[in-house]
């Protein structure tokens, strides 16, 4: 799309925002919609047909971002090669290696920790009595823990761009990953009483994960 780094940033950041702007909505209406669903007391079916309407949603998106994408820059002339010499010329590429890694470390990550937070509430955290809210049910409060990751996300990767030029990319996404696994591993020590504590960490966890996942990919055109 460019050749321009800081542009590349940018270009990045606004997919993030569109991303973490969807997932919000996912968060925010997930339980509703499986209320909805849940009739005749099939909660797997009520599942399915939740997810079933965000995957056909999302495939109008894929496809209209695929038809309004526009290659604008010129294909550069190099000589042909064999597959042979390109998987040399890959393996003797230590940064597109490390760059692998990182990318691994962010999806695993990701992956993780989304993937338990439904069972970290039902199991660990469970019902609370919130100041302000009264008593408020597991499912409701991990719901309001993944959305306000997801808004708060939105800070983060509208501060990539001035973050990564005023100290460089590097500095920036390997900064924001130690924050990242710090506030991660504040966790394990919280009891599941100090619900305030528990998602303001979320909070902070939401602005610095997202600093490094633009990063990630602009760097990859860098490379």
């Amino acid at each position: 799309m460019t050749k321009d780094t800081d542009e590349r940033t940018s270009l990045a950041s606004f997919r993030f925002i569109g991303g973490f702007s969807a997932g919000r909505m996912v968060t925010a209406t997930a339980n509703y919609l499986v209320e909805y669903f849940k009739t005749t007391g099939d909660l797997a079916a009520a599942y399915q047909k939740t997810v079933a309407i965000y995957a056909i949603i999302a495939g109008v998106f894929f496809l209209l971002t695929f038809l309004g994408t526009k290659e604008r820059l010129d294909p550069e002339e190099v000589p042909a090669s064999t597959l042979k010499e390109d998987l040399n010329d890959l393996v003797k590429n230590k940064p597109w290696f490390i760059m692998l890694g990182a990318a691994i470390a962010i999806l695993i990550f990701n992956s993780l920790r989304g993937a338990a937070i439904l069972y970290y509430f039902k199991y660990f955290i469970g019902d609370q009595t919130v100041a302000f809210f009264g008593e408020v049910t597991q499912g409701s409060l991990a719901a309001a823990f993944m959305s306000s990751g997801y808004a708060t996300s939105l800070l983060g990767v509208a501060l990539a761009i001035p973050v990564a030029t005023r100290i460089g990319k590097k500095n920036t996404f390997m900064l924001s990953g130690m924050i990242c696994a710090v506030l991660c591993m504040l966790f394990f020590f919280l009891p599941p009483e100090q619900i305030e504590v528990i998602f303001l960490i979320n909070i902070l966890i939401g602005i610095f994960s997202a600093i490094a996942f633009p990063l990630i990919w602009a760097m990859y055109g860098d490379n």
